[in-house]
């Protein structure tokens, strides 16, 4: 299994996002928080690799 940051950084590197979409996410039925969680650090990532892309 490949780690998220990892395959997140490949596609920072080969492509350009157009938009991204998180879909069926139910707040109620989140188990502590872990979905949100795991969908900011996904957003935060993407958004920091492709801002060190524009930058060098």
């Amino acid at each position: 299994m490949h780690r998220p940051d990892v395959k997140i950084r490949h596609l920072c590197m080969k492509t350009q996002f157009a938009g991204i979409d998180f879909v069926e996410h139910h707040p109620a039925l989140d188990v502590r928080n872990m979905t949100a969680l795991t969908i900011v650090r996904l957003l935060t990532n993407v958004i920091g690799k492709h801002a060190r892309r524009m930058v060098s």
